[in-house]
């Protein structure tokens, strides 16, 4: 394993592990994919979309039918496949044009003809000041930093159109002690990743050291909720998520 900035990495694994860079799980690197596994890859964005909408309908608005939708982060199109059935257009935007490239062969492959994939950049200026009805980020902001991720933040806010509806999920807490010391470390001493990412894959007998480390940054909620209230958000229903022990916070409301 080696450290690689964050656009770096992505690019690295939409080339070469995209569905092992969506959940970080061995069973996902290439050598290890097969049709079950793919199925199953789908079969979970489609059960988590029908979920957010059963949510939306429930918490934020029962009449909510958006015409455009936004994901943010796309990477090979795990949301933007079961999006084409609930809007007349979706969108997807992603730092890795490998990440765009494999979702628009699956969704050829599930011929959703409804979508369309722009290269992202910091300041959303791929999206030329469109707005959406839904604009959705899901396990995608915890890999940038956070500095980074809160301006970003701030531009997909600025995206929804008013009536609109956010859905972002942001990471605020790493529940491992070992590791929260392992990274703190990791991130001071010069090659300690190459290092203890080559003990790991000698011990769990895979390729992991061939791979670049995902970082994984955690957002103070402090100032995530200062930029919904800044635009005139008065209610946010949410939920707790946990992937790999890294807890994080879905946040579901409508501007």
């Amino acid at each position: 394993m080696w450290t690689l900035p964050t656009d770096g990495t992505w690019k690295y694994y939409g080339k070469r592990a995209p569905y092992f860079g969506v959940f970080g799980q061995d069973m996902y690197l290439n050598d290890n994919l097969n049709d079950q596994l793919l199925q199953e890859f789908f079969s979970s964005g489609r059960t988590h979309v029908d979920n957010l909408f059963t949510t939306i309908h429930g918490k934020i608005d029962s009449s909510f039918k958006p015409e455009n939708i936004l994901d943010f982060g796309c990477g090979p199109g795990r949301f933007i496949i079961p999006f084409s059935n609930y809007a007349k257009e979706v969108v997807g935007i992603d730092i890795s044009q490998e990440m765009i490239n494999e979702a628009t062969e699956n969704c050829k492959k599930f011929n959703v003809t409804n979508a369309k994939f722009f290269l992202s950049d910091d300041n959303l200026k791929c999206l030329n000041g469109r707005k959406f009805d839904l604009v959705n980020s899901f396990i995608v902001l915890q890999h940038l930093k956070t500095n980074r991720g809160t301006k970003l933040i701030n531009a997909l806010l600025n995206s929804i159109r008013p009536n609109g509806v956010g859905v972002l999920q942001i990471t605020y807490y790493d529940n491992l002690p070992y590791r929260r010391s392992v990274n703190y470390f990791r991130n001071r001493i010069p090659c300690l990743s190459i290092v203890l990412r080559w003990i790991r894959s000698l011990s769990k007998g895979n390729k992991l050291r061939y791979l670049p480390q995902m970082q994984m940054n955690n957002y103070n909620l402090n100032a995530i909720f200062q930029l919904l209230q800044k635009e005139k958000i008065t209610e946010v229903y949410t939920t707790f998520t946990n992937h790999h022990d890294y807890f994080g916070i879905n946040l579901i409301f409508k501007k």
